[in-house]
């Protein structure tokens, strides 16, 4: 996690070479807890998953620089569970190099509006992640993706399309 992403002039979220916006949600709802105490309560913003984070924006610009940026690699005990119409998305959260002051718990209530393609995309980022070995994740004709945290940069989550190799030998 990184606190006060960069944000672009029109106050979206800058975002890294190859990553992209999938999803983003007006009026969510976000909480913070680090260990060593300091809370961010709960306030309103913009959600945004790309394919490397997570991001909340909030909408009083006075608590900017409580926006954060979620890794989806440094996600972990995550939730995605659906209370009435609301989907809430909780979980645990590392530090990535000394952008926080912690490791914390996190949680993010989504309108129903979308919400189902959120939870989707969510569970499907942070499960290729996980994978233990670069393994396909997606097969289309004659090409097979894979997709891959770059160690050095936990921003990136790249993917690459390879032709599929009928005759292996």
């Amino acid at each position: 996690m990184a606190l006060n992403p960069i944000l672009d002039s029109n106050l979206n979220p800058l975002l890294y070479p190859s990553e992209t916006v999938i999803f983003n949600s007006k009026e969510t709802f976000s909480t913070i807890e680090f260990i060593n105490g300091i809370i961010f309560q709960r306030a309103i913003g913009i959600t945004y998953l790309t394919n490397a984070r997570v991001i909340f924006i909030h909408n009083d610009s006075e608590l900017r620089e409580h926006n954060y940026a979620l890794h989806h690699n440094l996600i972990t005990d995550e939730h995605l569970t659906f209370i009435g119409e609301i989907l809430v998305f909780q979980g645990n959260i590392s530090p990535y190099a000394n952008f926080m002051p912690s490791s914390g718990k996190f949680k993010i209530e989504l309108s129903a509006r979308g919400s189902q393609d959120f939870k989707r995309q969510t569970e499907n980022f942070i499960r290729q992640i996980r994978m233990v070995h670069n393994v396909p994740v997606m097969q289309s004709a004659g090409q097979t993706r894979n997709a891959f945290v770059d160690p050095q940069d936990p921003d990136l989550m790249i993917v690459v399309d390879q032709p599929l190799d009928d005759n292996p030998n």
